[in-house]
């Protein structure tokens, strides 16, 4: 067996879009991954040629209000089903972790549909996002649908600045978020007046996200409108089922709209996450509380007290009041839109 890392490999696409996607190629939902503006990197286990395990790495720059923090996405993570259980995954893994590392990014970050698989190798959920459950009958209780009509391209340089404007995102440049909104499998929808486009809303992605949408931007009541045309048009097509809209926790505005309407909220977490770089995290941290020295943590007490999950300030306010700070400062408001997951 051989490790080895790569730009590209067909047959790493294939192995993921067999395991992932029974049998579909994972590159138009990846652009950044596999696209031509790809900043992307496969990871790949083999014996004799032949790709038995494999996985997509992606270093990126997060965005937390003030805060600008280096991070590594590990995605599309698949092993050959007549190769499990040999610890192949946990290989990969490892080795993508060390690329991630050499890359700059101090802390991975990655969705699990086994979160036990990844627990085990010390990662751990973080951050917090909203989750709203809207059922058919909400539709005449959000605002009615003035201006909603379909994404055309002459309207991305104005839905990528509507994005830009979120203060939890990663960064992305307009002709990534282009490839982005020509992801398969996605409706995008915008509304739009006489002042130009006030917002925008993305429905599923790929093989991902079904119901659910999973980047927004704008104006909440024009997001409003948008989310309302959506459940008409899912109501023409005979789909009863609840309209799903992921938001991160800061979104007061929507948040509100949404309940006053009748939708369910809860709170959940943003993904999992593993410190990398220890030694940046206690800096990062350090100067997210305002303190100038380093902190005295590791592992997960180092990411709950830094980007908590829930937004849960137990670990943070501990740490404040050990290191004696007369006020516990916020966690950053990470958040990290479904367009830039991989």
């Amino acid at each position: 067996m051989s490790l080895r890392v790569c730009r590209e490999s067909r047959s790493a696409r294939a192995l993921m879009g067999r395991v992932l996607r029974d049998g579909r190629d994972l590159g138009s939902e990846y652009p950044l991954v596999f696209g031509p503006l790809s900043a992307g990197t496969i990871v790949i286990e083999e014996q004799d040629g032949a790709v038995r395990s494999t996985c997509a790495i992606l270093p990126r720059t997060l965005v937390a209000g003030r805060e600008r923090i280096r991070i590594g996405m590990i995605g599309s993570v698949a092993t050959d089903p007549h190769w499990r259980n040999r610890g192949l995954a946990g290989r990969v893994l490892q080795a993508a972790e060390r690329e991630l590392v050499k890359a700059g990014a101090v802390i991975g970050v990655l969705w699990a549909d086994d979160a036990a698989f990844y627990e085990r190798r010390g990662w751990h959920v973080f951050g917090c996002e909203v989750d709203a459950a809207l059922p058919p009958t909400i539709q005449r209780a959000l605002p009615a649908p003035k201006g909603v009509r379909p994404l055309q391209p002459h309207d991305v340089p104005s839905v990528h600045e509507l994005y830009c404007r979120h203060t939890s995102r990663v960064e992305r440049s307009e002709e990534e978020t282009r490839a982005l909104l020509a992801c398969p499998g996605m409706e995008v929808l915008v509304c739009e007046d006489s002042e130009g486009i006030q917002a925008y809303a993305c429905l599923g992605r790929g093989g991902d996200m079904e119901n659910v949408v999973h980047e927004w931007g704008g104006q909440s009541k024009a997001v409003g409108m948008i989310l309302r045309r959506l459940i008409e048009l899912r109501h023409t097509c005979g789909i009863e089922d609840d309209l799903f809209v992921m938001m991160p926790s800061s979104a007061d505005s929507l948040i509100r709209l949404l309940f006053d309407a009748g939708a369910a909220l809860s709170k959940g977490v943003l993904g999992m996450a593993k410190v990398l770089d220890e030694e940046a995290a206690r800096s990062e941290l350090a100067a997210s509380l305002g303190y100038r020295e380093s902190v005295p943590l590791q592992g997960r007490e180092l990411l709950d007290a830094w980007l908590p999950a829930r937004g849960e300030m137990q670990q943070r306010s501990q740490l404040a009041a050990s290191l004696g700070l007369a006020e516990t400062r916020p966690a950053p408001p990470a958040f990290i839109w479904g367009l830039d997951s991989i």
